[in-house]
């Protein structure tokens, strides 16, 4: 259950009103979420934190827990603000210490250590690693996907939304282990549609291959397979993602044929550039001014592709 359920059955407030938290239209709401803290040094040095007071929400209960609910509100309904910042410098958004009384080794907790970073284009919030040591991570949970950062990728940076990476562990020992719990992920309902778990589906569909994309709604198809709209796990921008329904026979030599004829398009109008070709599916970024439905019809370059047919 997110926390805006949570919200809705136990009727918990946001600070400083009574009613559901205040939606600024741009394509979509603008996301908020709370950072629940779920260990002691979190609650205790993070979150009690006289400097992280500002940002400080409480409830005299937690549904989840039944105890009292302290946690860090994170919104993005001032549009001036598209970024939170944490680490242990001195203008961060949120000071995470790097040394705590009761550890005798440090934290490895960077001045500027990790940034919640909001992409206004399609409503996204990424995490985003700065650390030097490497030491943000995504931890497996009950009802969530953990998409790990992509190696070696700088900047180090991965989608967060509801039921998608929703706990994160910052420093040495995973020092610092806070739950994201959503009001509103920012994400247009309409595009990128939930299924009936109330979880986004990622994709591909390929268990040997780590997701690469969530899927949205679909945007017309062919003979050959059909078009979705997607949105990017890595860099939050839309995307195009075409499956192919049939690789036998003669649809195989199309398949084949096509994939050719996308990797030698080097430059089209509605094209910014292609990041990979995974069999079964084609995939490829949009600039902003793009209209998705032109991907119904019109090919995209593929300039470096992972996995080939045939």
């Amino acid at each position: 259950m997110d926390f805006s359920t949570y919200a809705n059955n136990y009727g918990l407030a946001n600070p400083g009103e009574a009613q559901a938290p205040p939606q600024i239209q741009l394509q979509q709401t603008r996301p908020r979420f709370l950072l629940v803290p779920l260990n002691s040094d979190t609650m205790n040095f993070v979150v009690n934190l006289e400097s992280n007071a500002r940002l400080r929400y409480s409830h005299p209960l937690d549904p989840a827990t039944n105890r009292p609910l302290v946690a860090l509100d994170i919104t993005f309904s001032n549009p001036e603000k598209s970024a939170y910042t944490l680490g242990c410098g001195d203008s961060v958004d949120i000071f995470l210490p790097d040394e705590v009384p009761s550890h005798r080794s440090t934290s490895r907790i960077s001045s500027l250590h990790a940034v919640f970073s909001f992409v206004e284009a399609t409503g996204a919030v990424l995490l985003e690693d700065h650390s030097r040591s490497r030491t943000v991570e995504l931890l497996d949970c009950d009802g969530c996907t953990r998409i790990d950062f992509k190696p070696n990728s700088i900047p180090r940076s991965v989608l967060v939304a509801r039921s998608i990476n929703t706990r994160i562990a910052f420093g040495r020992d995973r020092r610092y282990i806070f739950e994201i719990r959503w009001w509103s992920d920012g994400l247009n309902d309409d595009d990128f549609p939930k299924n009936r778990n109330n979880t986004y589906t990622v994709g591909p569909n390929d268990a040997s291959h780590p997701p690469l994309y969530v899927e949205g709604r679909r945007m017309g198809s062919g003979a050959y397979g059909s078009v979705w709209m997607a949105l990017d796990v890595f860099t939050g921008e839309v995307m195009a993602v075409k499956k192919y329904d049939n690789l036998t026979g003669k649809h195989r030599d199309f398949a084949r044929r096509e994939v050719r004829n996308l990797q030698r398009i080097k430059e089209r109008n509605h094209v910014s550039r292609s990041s990979c070709l995974l069999f079964p599916f084609v995939y490829a970024n949009l600039l902003r001014t793009a209209t998705l439905e032109s991907y119904s019809s019109d090919p995209w370059s593929c300039d470096e592709p992972k996995r080939r047919l045939g």
